[in-house]
């Protein structure tokens, strides 16, 4: 983590720098508004870390140009389509964050990647 920044102000940064280039030219008040909701309840969950780890794993193989990608329920967060972690769109396919994280399963979010052999 860069100094002087904590794992929330981090990923804060990185979700939106991530989202501004996902919706270069139409970064609504809707979508702002989900990724304020994802953000609220990853930081009341306390799994920022959670989050950057996998961001960070998956940014590394990324630079070695080792094929990775998202699956599974983390589909369903802006988070990690933000992140690049994820390809669909959530916001566009209307899909429900709740089924990937939940304060009321009160379990942490199960972020699948695949990597190439």
């Amino acid at each position: 983590m860069p100094s002087g920044e904590t794992p929330a102000s981090y990923l804060r940064e990185r979700v939106m720098a991530g989202a501004h280039i996902r919706w270069p030219n139409r970064l609504d008040a809707n979508t702002i508004g989900l990724i304020e909701k994802e953000l609220a309840l990853v930081a009341k969950l306390e799994y920022e870390k959670y989050f950057l780890t996998v961001y960070d794993i998956v940014s590394f193989a990324r630079s070695k140009k080792i094929l990775c990608q998202g699956r599974g329920s983390a589909a369903n967060s802006i988070i990690c389509y933000c992140l690049f972690i994820t390809e669909l769109d959530p916001v566009r396919m209307g899909l429900l964050i709740e089924r990937f994280i939940s304060q009321a399963r009160n379990e942490p979010p199960d972020i699948d990647v695949d990597f190439e052999h």
